[in-house]
């Protein structure tokens, strides 16, 4: 299976719909379905950051998000 990296820039653009990459990550997502995402503890301390000044919405969001990420055991490395 190939991996590859997802940055904050992309985990933000994918969780909010307000985003102005938010259509670009949907589509590789979409793309990428059969690739494993490999990301870090710094990326998702990061993504949870920039989305903790955007409401509640977005804070829950990315907590959901980050949930995910840990539950279906992707690749942190």
């Amino acid at each position: 299976m190939s991996a590859v990296f997802a940055d904050t820039l992309y985990w933000y653009g994918l969780a909010n719909p307000r985003d102005q990459w938010h259509t670009v990550a949907v589509t590789t997502r979409a793309r990428l379905a059969r690739v494993q995402i490999v990301t870090t503890e710094e990326v998702l301390i990061e993504f949870l950051t920039a989305m903790s000044g955007g409401g509640e919405y977005l804070r829950r969001t990315a907590a959901a998000v980050v949930r995910k990420i840990i539950l279906e055991r992707s690749r942190i490395v």
